[in-house]
């Protein structure tokens, strides 16, 4: 089954602001950087993870740094290949 990504905001009864994407892996990354990061760079952090599995189609735990650079790389080729200006 793949990760659908669903950004949902919500606030603690003392008023800080929590994020959840619906995955026990992120969610939990999220609640890591709530307790240490100012609201607008969990705020950040969640849309940028929102934003990555949206366009990575693999679960949270099948993602690793050697797969995503292959990927990136190769998709980064592809999108300059046709500029001239762009090595």
């Amino acid at each position: 089954m793949t990760f659908i990504p669903c950004l949902v905001r919500s606030s603690t009864l003392a008023g800080e602001w929590r994020f959840a994407l619906g995955h026990p892996v992120v969610d939990s990354y999220l609640e890591f950087v709530a307790g240490r990061a100012r609201p607008n760079t969990l705020r950040a952090v969640a849309f940028d993870l929102k934003t990555f599995f949206s366009i990575v189609d693999k679960e949270p735990a099948e993602v690793s740094f050697r797969s995503f650079r292959r990927d990136h790389s190769l998709a980064r080729r592809k999108s300059t290949a046709c500029r001239p200006d762009v090595e």
